[in-house]
C-alpha cells in the first residue's frame, strides 16, 4: 500500500464472489492485454498439476485427501492445473478433486481451455505424468498437436532395444547424440486412427554423469544405514526412497538390490519426448520442451510468495473462488 490503509483477509474473501462470477472475461482480457505486451505464442501450451492443502480435516467438495506434492498425506486437498505460455505466464488454471491423479487432469483441463478461450490450434506440452495413451488419442482426436517427455523404462522391449542400438544416432557438437522413430499411433495394440507418433531419443554426456551421481547419492544415504551385514532396518529408512534401489530381505529389513542397480545404469543419459509434431526438427522440440520448467516455476511461487497454501476458506464454493485470484496475480 502507498498509505496506510487498514484491511482484513476476510475482506479480500468477501470479493471473491465478484471475481468468481466474473472469472472468464476477468481472464480473457488480462490474456488479450498480456498478448499485446509481450512476444506471446497462443500455439504453445505448457501444462502441469500440483497440489494444495487446507488447514482442516473436513472433507467438503473438491476438497479430500490425495498423493501430497507438498508432503501433507493427512490433510484434505485440491489438485490444481495450470497452463502458461512459452514465456511462463499463465493463461489459466482449473481445480480438480484432490483425489484426481495428474494423469486424469489434461482431458477436463483442455476442454473448459477450448470451451472458454478462442485457440484456434495449439500444441501441448507437458511432463511424463501427463504421457498416457488415453491423453494422447483424446489430442488426436480434437486435432490438437502434442509434446510429451516419455518414461523411457516404462516402453517396450523392442523399443529400448532401438535406444540402446548405437546405431543410427546423430552427433552434435555439444556432447549430444539423438535419433527417432515413427510409428502408428494405436490403442491397446490395434485400431490405428491414420496419426503417427514420433519418439525422439537423446542422449546427453552431462545427462548421463547427473543420473550417475543422483543414484550414487541414494546408495550411499542407504549405505550409512546399513549394519554389519549390510542390511538396514524399516524403521531406520525413513525418508529414503526405498523401494527404487533396494529390496526387502525380511518383514521388517532392506538391503541394496545389485540387480536394480545395474538395469538402472542402462538407461543413464537418456531421455526420450514423444510428439505429432512433424514439421519440428529433434533440437527444435527439445528446446521447446526445455521450457516447461518455467511452469513449476509458477506452481512454486504461488504456494510460497503467494501463500496459495495452506487454504483456509470453509465452503465448497469458496475453495474454488479462493484459486481465481492466482492467476489474476
Amino acid at each position: 500500500y502507498l498509505n496506510d490503509i487498514e484491511s482484513k483477509k476476510d475482506t479480500f474473501y468477501s470479493l471473491l464472489d465478484v471475481l468468481y462470477e466474473n472469472e472468464i472475461e476477468i481472464v480473457k482480457n488480462l490474456n488479450n492485454k498480456i498478448a499485446e505486451m509481450t512476444s506471446r505464442n497462443k500455439n504453445l501450451v505448457y501444462f502441469d498439476a500440483t497440489t494444495v492443502y487446507f488447514e482442516t480435516f473436513s472433507r467438503d467438495g473438491l476438497r479430500t485427501p490425495g498423493f501430497s506434492k507438498d508432503g501433507k498425506f493427512k490433510e484434505d486437498q485440491v489438485v490444481v492445473g495450470m497452463a502458461t505460455d512459452s514465456n511462463g505466464i499463465p493463461i489459466y488454471l482449473k481445480v480438480f478433486r484432490g483425489n484426481t491423479a495428474d494423469g486424469n487432469t489434461l482431458i477436463p483441463f483442455i476442454v473448459h481451455l477450448r470451451e472458454k478461450f478462442t485457440i484456434k490450434s495449439m500444441t501441448v506440452i507437458a511432463d511424463k505424468g501427463m504421457s498416457t495413451n488415453k491423453n494422447i488419442r483424446f489430442l488426436e482426436s480434437y486435432g490438437i498437436d502434442y509434446i510429451f517427455a516419455q518414461r523411457l523404462k516404462s516402453t517396450s522391449k523392442s523399443f529400448k532395444d532401438f535406444v540402446f542400438d548405437p546405431e543410427g544416432y546423430t552427433k552434435t557438437e555439444n556432447g549430444i547424440k539423438y535419433k527417432e522413430l515413427e510409428f502408428q499411433s494405436l490403442w491397446k495394440g490395434s485400431r490405428f486412427n491414420d496419426n503417427f507418433r514420433r519418439r525422439i531419443i537423446f542422449f546427453s554426456e552431462k545427462r548421463a554423469s547427473k543420473d550417475k551421481n543422483d543414484r550414487q547419492i541414494l546408495i550411499n544415504n542407504f549405505k550409512k544405514k546399513q549394519n554389519k551385514e549390510g542390511v538396514v532396518n524399516a524403521e531406520d529408512i525413513i525418508g529414503v526412497k526405498k523401494y527404487k534401489f533396494f529390496k526387502k530381505v525380511g518383514n521388517m529389513s532392506f538391503t541394496l538390490d545389485l540387480d536394480k542397480i545395474e538395469d538402472d545404469e542402462k538407461f543413464d543419459g537418456y531421455y526420450v519426448y514423444e510428439t505429432s509434431r512433424k514439421d519440428l526438427k529433434p533440437e527444435q522440440i527439445a528446446s521447446i520442451y526445455h521450457k516447461q520448467y518455467q511452469i513449476e516455476e509458477n506452481f512454486r511461487t504461488l504456494k510460497g510468495a503467494l501463500s496459495i497454501r495452506p487454504i483456509y476458506v470453509r465452503t465448497h464454493l469458496w475453495n474454488l473462488k479462493h484459486n481465481e485470484p492466482l492467476e489474476i496475480g
